[in-house]
């Protein structure tokens, strides 16, 4: 290891037939963040959210718990549109990561999940609508008073 370079894993074998660009590890970070949200952004009770990320090489985890006011009554689709680290321009490429909902969620949005497109920082929370897809989560029309969402996601940076 040279002072400062990262570790370096080059004499470990990579997979026959893959296509590994470094074998070197050279990055780690991990702390909180504070999210940005679009226009239902106001209905977020702030002082209640929590919000961490983990950084190593690449690959980042981002996972948070998104509380709800009391005066929940947008109707826009809800999305974070601040992630620490953009996502990889990978075309076509979606990462998705697993929700939750407590506390004042409609019994009809069974089936969550958190979708980031390619080169992208915004996460889109959305309700799996049976027989049509997914569609987007809004508040006071699919999240009550003081609802929490809990996600997790893990993708590839840019």
């Amino acid at each position: 290891v040279a002072c400062g370079n990262g570790i370096d894993f080059s004499a470990t074998a990579g997979p026959t037939n893959g296509t590994g660009s470094s074998e070197l590890f050279d990055d780690y970070e991990e702390g909180t963040w504070t999210p940005s949200y679009n226009n239902d952004g106001a209905y977020v009770h702030g002082a209640i959210t929590v919000h961490r990320y983990i950084k190593i090489g690449n690959q980042v985890t981002v996972s948070g718990n998104i509380r709800s006011n009391e005066n929940t009554a947008g109707n826009a689709a809800f999305y974070i549109t601040s992630l620490p680290f953009a996502s990889a321009d990978i075309s076509n490429m979606k990462w998705v990561g697993p929700m939750a909902g407590d506390n004042g969620w409609s019994n009809t949005n069974t089936s969550l999940v958190a979708v980031l497109s390619h080169n992208s920082q915004h996460l889109r929370l959305h309700k799996n609508n049976t027989g049509t897809g997914l569609g987007d989560i809004s508040f006071g029309g699919d999240v009550g008073t003081d609802a929490n969402i809990y996600y997790t996601i893990t993708y590839q940076a840019a």
